[in-house]
């Protein structure tokens, strides 16, 4: 079981895909559950990643995120919304 993060990555991955066909007109709510579990997948696949990425992110003037490694992947995932979502 070397490999448990990349499993469950793939599985969230999986799952948002399937979640993404499954509700063709996502509510807000649907819709930010859908990239919250893209953002877990990924991270949990760039665990199995070598190297370190660093993220250094600033929302306005008040929230400021820092995080290194499969956190930061979780970070880019969650707080980059792409394009019509």
């Amino acid at each position: 079981m070397n490999h448990f993060p990349a499993i469950v990555g793939i599985f969230f991955i999986l799952l948002t895909i399937i979640l993404a066909f499954v509700f063709n007109h996502a509510t807000p709510l649907q819709t930010h559950i859908i990239l919250a579990t893209l953002a877990l997948g990924g991270g949990g696949f760039g665990g199995e990643l070598a190297g370190f990425i660093n993220v250094h992110l600033t929302l306005g003037n008040k929230l400021a995120i820092t995080a290194g490694g499969a956190a930061a992947i979780f970070v880019l995932l969650y707080f980059f919304v792409p394009a019509g979502a």
